[in-house]
């Protein structure tokens, strides 16, 4: 049975499909650019993009039965919020370098969904560390 749109939840992966919309966001801004910037901001930028969303992929095939699967997770999610943050950085720097390429309109949604990323992979890492709490509370019982 098919949920009403305005009912719906959110969904635990919300945070892979996020890093895709920025992924795909983030070329296809990147592809505005001039050419001449591509090699100096474009590339970067777009290689930040990926970094995260691939980060987030390996993070999400864990299976997280045990403390090393959860600290390998642990270190993939630390990765992917430096990259996202240093992408952040690249977009504001885009930005200032070529207001022309970007609308006040297109730099509002590609900030929006940064932030919600970072939202997203913080209310994950909060879960997995619950999480990880009872798993070594379940431990510590035998």
């Amino acid at each position: 049975m098919a949920v009403l749109k305005s009912k719906r939840g959110e969904s635990s992966v919300q945070f892979l499909d996020t890093a895709f919309n920025i992924e795909e966001f983030t070329i296809r801004q990147c592809m505005k650019l001039p050419k001449r910037s591509m090699f100096f901001v474009g590339e970067r930028t777009v290689n930040l993009a990926s970094e995260m969303a691939e980060c987030l992929r390996r993070a999400n095939t864990i299976y997280l039965d045990s403390v090393e699967k959860f600290d390998a997770r642990a270190r993939l999610l630390m990765q992917a919020n430096q990259a996202l943050q240093c992408l952040i950085s690249k977009v504001n720097l885009i930005s200032r370098l070529y207001p022309e390429s970007l609308s006040a309109n297109i730099l509002c949604e590609w900030s929006e969904m940064l932030v919600e990323e970072f939202k997203l992979i913080a209310k994950l890492k909060k879960s997995d560390s619950e999480r990880k709490k009872k798993l070594l509370s379940g431990e510590n019982q035998n």
